[in-house]
């Protein structure tokens, strides 16, 4: 009976192990070093093209993705990882990047509130857009566009790194 309790407090261990496992890492892992690491192949230009990242992202203002498509430049950084294929409208590089930036992540995914951005809503009054009464004749595609365009040009103004307009 005292040996059956020893299989079942083994399998309660490893499960609670492997549900630890699991977790690890939380939280994001540095942009510029998983790209690194998930290089197939490495030369002379990959190298240089991952030290000048480092360099640039030692400066506080540029983020690490900005900071790796500057180092990349117009080098096709597809040859270094042969495994990620683009989809169709997507240049090789971006989605190079935009794959090793989702594996950086982590599996824990926070939140916004938690990575220390900000959200916010705006609403659009269409008989206040138009200066009519009349809202329903509105062509209300082209007021949403118009607006998106005023915002994006007052976010860019600010320097705002990476905002996501969006109607």
């Amino acid at each position: 009976m005292n040996r059956n309790n020893k299989l079942r407090w083994a399998i309660v261990a490893f499960i609670t192990a492997w549900a630890i496992y699991s977790f690890y890492p939380p939280g994001a892992q540095d942009l510029i070093a998983k790209f690194d690491e998930m290089a197939g192949n490495r030369d002379t230009n990959f190298v240089a093209i991952v030290a000048k990242a480092r360099d640039l992202a030692k400066d506080p203002s540029t983020r690490p993705y900005n900071a790796l498509l500057t180092a990349i430049g117009t080098n096709d950084v597809s040859k270094y990882f042969p495994s990620i294929k683009a989809p169709a409208n997507v240049s090789e590089t971006r989605a190079v990047l935009n794959t090793v930036q989702r594996e950086a992540q982590g599996k824990v995914k926070l939140g916004l509130d938690l990575q220390g951005g900000t959200s916010f809503l705006v609403g659009v009054d269409l008989t206040k857009a138009t200066g009519t009464n009349d809202a329903v004749n509105v062509d209300k595609q082209a007021v949403l566009e118009q607006a998106i365009e005023v915002l994006r040009k007052r976010v860019d103004r600010f320097g705002v790194a990476e905002p996501i307009l969006q109607p």
